[in-house]
């Protein structure tokens, strides 16, 4: 059976971030839809947080309804913390967005 590998940490240098191309030696390319990394300008924005997320799950083959319950809980922990990027936040936040959920 396989296993999941863990994602990197959002922030992690180039080299550790996931390529949507290498999930266990195979080759995405026919699956991927849209433009690849190379045909992109180099102009142009980086993927933004949950668009990376969402890449990282299709990567793993997950089933859609995991995806977007994975966004969706990725997007409230954001929201409940006033749109702060996840890299500046830690344990505490953590802490007080579970309590939350616990409370209400």
């Amino acid at each position: 059976m396989n296993t999941p590998t863990p994602l990197p940490p959002f922030g992690a240098p180039a080299d550790e971030r996931l390529s949507p191309r290498s999930a266990g030696g195979v080759n995405l390319d026919s699956q991927r839809k849209g433009p690849r990394p190379e045909d992109v300008p180099s102009g142009a924005a980086p993927p933004r947080l949950l668009d990376r997320l969402r890449e990282a799950i299709r990567v793993r083959h997950y089933s859609i309804r995991t995806e977007d319950a994975y966004a969706d809980w990725a997007r409230r922990f954001i929201v409940f913390h006033d749109k702060r990027h996840p890299l500046d936040l830690g344990a505490p936040e953590v802490a007080a967005f579970l309590t939350y959920l616990q409370m209400t």
